[in-house]
């Protein structure tokens, strides 16, 4: 499955922090830095597995339970609609998404 952000949504990362508005909800979300760090990386033509492999190469311990965190976080960030899911690549406006 692919990963971008959904484009509902008005983001920036300030001194590493992610801070997402949902639009519809007006709800506001801060990351934390690893949060941050993987809403850096979903770019719409990465899959969630690639995003996964990429974010535990970053970090010291098990790779596979680092890649198993990183895909239950971007599921986590879908279910909220702050990140779309896609057999397919995205293009356009969803890779430049925030």
């Amino acid at each position: 499955m692919f990963a971008c952000k959904n484009i509902k949504v008005s983001c920036r990362t300030i001194a590493s922090t992610a801070y997402i508005l949902d639009e519809q909800t007006r709800e506001l979300h801060k990351l934390d830095q690893i949060g941050s760090i993987i809403w850096d990386h979903i770019n719409g033509e990465s899959t969630v597995d690639e995003l996964a492999y990429t974010i535990s190469s970053k970090f010291e311990g098990d790779p596979v339970i680092i890649r198993d965190s990183v895909k239950d976080f971007i599921n986590e960030l879908a279910d909220k609609e702050l990140v779309l899911l896609s057999k397919e690549k995205f293009e356009g406006v969803y890779v430049s998404a925030c």
